[in-house]
């Protein structure tokens, strides 16, 4: 596996890199799947960097802080990208393996024999709605267990937002992949008082998914 790493390190090179990265990721978001609310941290930096950058960039009028607010926007930032592209676009099934390229990505070239086939469902354990407009979804292992299977990268996780509970797989979008339990979801106001439905299963790390968990619904508080 390549040890490459996908974000540049360099200001100038990592102004590039975001600037493309947040154009094709807002340009194709509904084809993707994403949310307005997941971009939502990454607008937020951009915004900070966007103003940060400039002025650190200038050497004939720039101060020491003005270099240090640019060196602690780039190190959230790039925290944020990296939470993002696990959670919302490594394992993606709406992302291809061009597009992830064009994202600045590694594809990686290993076979469905480099890791185990995962052939148990995740299980929700709970879904806290203690906080309003946010569900946070704990999940593990068949046995409740807040643990993945051996060989497993994260668990997938899609939702139904509102309407009948779904009766077929096509009817839920891909709400993003977490690595660790738990995950969150945030929704908008008039989201309020709507019931969600779930649906997850594991995804191993070449890409390879098992099956399906049981539905599962909350409402949004």
């Amino acid at each position: 596996m390549s040890t490459h790493d996908y974000i540049p390190k360099g200001p100038n090179a990592f102004n590039t890199f975001q600037f493309n990265f947040i154009d094709l990721v807002t340009t194709n978001k509904a084809a993707w799947g994403i949310t307005d609310a997941a971009i939502a941290p990454l607008a937020a930096q951009k915004a900070v960097w966007d103003v940060v950058y400039p002025k650190a960039s200038n050497e004939d009028n720039r101060s020491r802080a003005d270099v240090l607010a640019r060196e602690e926007c780039q190190a959230a930032y790039t925290g944020d990208i990296r939470l993002f592209v696990n959670q919302q676009l490594r394992y993606n099934p709406l992302v291809s393996d061009p597009d992830k390229l064009r994202l600045g990505l590694h594809v990686p070239s290993g076979t469905r024999e480099d890791a185990p086939e995962p052939d148990k469902a995740p299980l929700v354990i709970k879904i806290d709605t203690s906080e309003s407009r946010r569900y946070t979804i704990h999940f593990g292992n068949e046995l409740g267990e807040r643990a993945k299977p051996a060989g497993v990268h994260g668990c997938e996780i899609y939702m139904k937002k509102g309407g009948d509970p779904p009766t077929a797989d096509s009817e839920f979008t891909f709400a993003g992949t977490d690595t660790n339990t738990p995950f969150v979801v945030d929704f908008d106001i008039a989201d309020i008082g709507k019931t969600v439905y779930y649906h997850l299963r594991w995804v191993n790390t070449v890409g390879v998914r098992g099956p399906w968990s049981r539905q599962e619904s909350a409402i949004v508080p």
